[in-house]
């Protein structure tokens, strides 16, 4: 039976990190932490469930991702955030695809997002693949800026039926917060590629983004919470161009 590596970076995720580690204790043969520099108990909690830790000033999301599924020492490794979780489903259906040796070369999963306990069924959040499961050899973490994706060199891919859930955000306060952080970065991403906008795409990109979520993909159906994450990819996308703007008019 092929081994399973779990890679996870970490800042302060002492509210998370247990939860994770226990979703994915049935199936990992090693569980690999590459923290940045955490204050918090992190490294503690995970070094005390089983984890190894390292600790790697922080470069990147990419940067850390890479640094993460390097440290791993088998050929199949599961690379998760901190508040991710696997559900039944999905460590069944590993535990089964490990005891065939791991057949396919990358494993899709369906990812479900939470705010705070409530989970969200529409809008912009889904539906959400992401590639999670890879051997090692052909894969490689890219991307720039808040945007990583994980890239296997291989058709061999199989999507499977089991969730992972991701419990990112407490509440929409916090969803406000990281929101501002993320624009930013984007909008410094979109100026180092030499992007620019006017004042009227703006607006018209960030009402586009609204309608998007919240009519096109029925975000409306998830009620309240449909509404401010709809308010959300409005501010978004209002802050990454306006800071685009920002940053092309300081230049010129």
């Amino acid at each position: 039976m092929q081994k399973l590596s779990v890679a996870i970076i970490t800042l302060n995720e002492e509210a998370n990190i247990a939860a994770c580690i226990a979703g994915v204790k049935k199936i990992a043969d090693e569980i690999i932490v590459v923290d940045s520099g955490s204050s918090d108990k992190t490294v503690k909690i995970a070094t005390e469930l089983g984890a190894k830790c390292i600790q790697h000033t922080f470069e990147g999301y990419v940067q850390q991702k890479n640094l993460a599924l390097l440290e791993c020492s088998n050929e199949y490794v599961l690379s998760l955030d901190a508040d991710e979780r696997l559900e039944d489903k999905s460590v069944q259906e590993v535990l089964e695809q490990k005891e065939k040796d791991f057949p396919h070369d990358g494993y899709i999963f369906r990812r479900t997002g939470f705010i705070g306990t409530t989970h969200i069924k529409y809008g912009s959040w889904n539906p959400d693949k992401k590639l999670r499961l890879v051997k090692k050899e052909m894969a490689i973490w890219q991307g720039k800026g808040v945007h990583e994706s994980l890239f296997v060199n291989s058709t061999n891919i199989y999507t499977l039926k089991g969730k992972i859930l991701h419990y990112s955000y407490k509440n929409t306060n916090e969803l406000l917060e990281r929101t501002k952080k993320y624009a930013e970065l984007a909008a410094q991403h979109l100026h180092s590629e030499g992007k620019k906008i006017s004042p009227l795409m703006i607006y018209l990109k960030a009402w586009m983004r609204f309608v998007k979520h919240y009519f096109i993909k029925l975000g409306f159906l998830d009620g309240s919470l449909g509404w401010k994450i709809g308010k959300q990819q409005y501010c978004e996308a209002l802050w990454k161009y306006r800071g685009l703007y920002s940053l092309s008019k300081k230049q010129s």
